[in-house]
């Protein structure tokens, strides 16, 4: 009689336990069950929560498993020894007589889902008043471009230090946390041409050196941009020098000028017509002719004038001097430059056989114009142009070279 009346106390303690706190009288949303009839399932911090379908009159549900209570201690989980009569009893004493996920209520002994320190919950999830949920302790558990919000333990988007922000023009305001456009040094603006204004941290159209400044430009060192000017020649387009911080059309000696010009370097520091007597002004076969008044320029009747280019003479016929022009010396037609010349013999002298011709580039004589081919030795009479070759030739018979010299040509 006496054992009847426990079991139906038990039972009724049973019924209104459920073998666990707060157990569902049939498998929870989102649950699976397996044939042993245990439960699995996840509570909203995404803990994984086991409990029974159904337990025996005398069993209590130890994570997931139906565990039957003896009659004597010790005890199972879930339940706690009760000294005054050495027996069993479901409920608990302290957390470590409860299932895994579970923690006791020491004021009613019963054990429910819950939990006392961070670890005893999954990751990505904090112990808060006895439950886990999701949030965070420190930056370190939240995700990439993430930091822990301290006042309520959640991940937000934000950032601490410029890194967190990865980079691209982005960097951290400390004030709000939050990544925003702009920079911290120069190397932090990728457009060209632009440097980090420190003041508002952001890129801005400037410079540093004069050597990141276009042509004719330099470094404002209090502006820190670049405006119109030079330090140097360098600094100017081709054809400009810097007088007076700024570019203007000038030169500085004769190499940056044109043919045909030179450089007035103590005057106007322009590139002038003519040539200052230097011959090197001239194109190849001039001659750089001074004249009375000072002037001088570039022609082909040299006058007497050094010739630009080698192999160039200025030759003259005796003293005709306004007759002279620049020859090309040669040996054969290959050796001529100008289109449509040839290698002919000119006289030079007739004092000696050594010393009275020589050839130079000319163009070939006419038939109409024969009368300009003579006889060098003035012993054969006036040669003839060749009507096939364009060669001024000897008479018939006469002896010595081929060619006679050509005049005016």
């Amino acid at each position: 009689m006496r054992l009847l009346s426990l079991s139906a106390s038990f039972c009724l303690l049973l019924l209104l336990t459920s073998c666990t706190d707060k157990q569902p009288d049939g498998p929870p949303p989102d649950s699976t069950s397996d044939d042993a009839g245990i439960i699995s399932s996840s509570d909203d911090a995404g803990m994984v929560v086991k409990t029974c379908a159904s337990c025996g009159a005398n069993q209590v549900c130890v994570d997931g498993a139906c565990v039957g209570i003896p009659s004597s201690c010790p005890c199972p989980k879930e339940t706690y020894c009760d000294l005054a009569t050495t027996s069993c009893k479901v409920g608990c004493t302290s957390d470590s007589e409860c299932s895994t996920s579970r923690i006791c209520d020491t004021s009613k002994r019963t054990c429910f889902v819950g939990c006392r320190t961070d670890s005893a919950c999954g990751g990505g999830q904090i112990c808060d008043k006895l439950s886990c949920r999701t949030g965070c302790r420190s930056d370190a558990t939240c995700g990439s471009g993430n930091i822990c919000n301290m006042a309520n333990n959640t991940c937000v988007a934000g950032c601490r230090k410029d890194p967190d922000c990865g980079g691209g023009g982005k960097i951290c305001d400390t004030v709000t946390n939050t990544c925003q456009s702009g920079c911290r040094k120069d190397s932090d603006c990728t457009t060209a041409g632009q440097i980090c204004d420190t003041t508002v941290n952001m890129c801005r159209t400037g410079c540093r050196t004069t050597a990141t400044c276009a042509k004719e430009q330099v470094c404002d060192s209090a502006t820190k941009k670049c405006v119109a000017g030079c330090d140097g020649d360098a600094r100017c387009n081709t054809g400009r020098i810097c007088e007076s911080s700024m570019c203007t059309d000038g030169c500085r000696s004769d190499a940056t000028c044109a043919l045909n010009t030179y450089c007035d370097e103590a005057g106007t520091k322009k590139c002038m017509p003519g040539c200052d007597r230097d011959p090197s002004r001239c194109a190849i076969g001039e001659a750089c002719v001074g004249y009375v008044d000072g002037s001088s320029k570039c022609q082909s009747n040299c006058y007497g004038w050094t010739c630009n280019g080698m192999g160039w003479e200025c030759f003259k016929q005796g003293s005709d001097s306004a007759g002279a022009r620049c020859r090309q010396t040669c040996f054969s037609d290959t050796d001529c430059t100008t289109a449509g010349h040839r290698c002919t013999w000119f006289t030079k002298s007739t004092s000696s056989p050594s010393s009275y011709r020589t050839q130079y580039c000319a163009q070939p004589c006419t038939v109409a114009g024969c009368a300009t081919c003579i006889d060098p030795y003035a012993m054969y009479g006036t040669t003839t142009c060749s009507a096939t070759t364009k060669a001024c030739q000897f008479p018939a018979g006469g002896v010595g070279y081929q060619t006679s010299p050509s005049y005016g040509l």
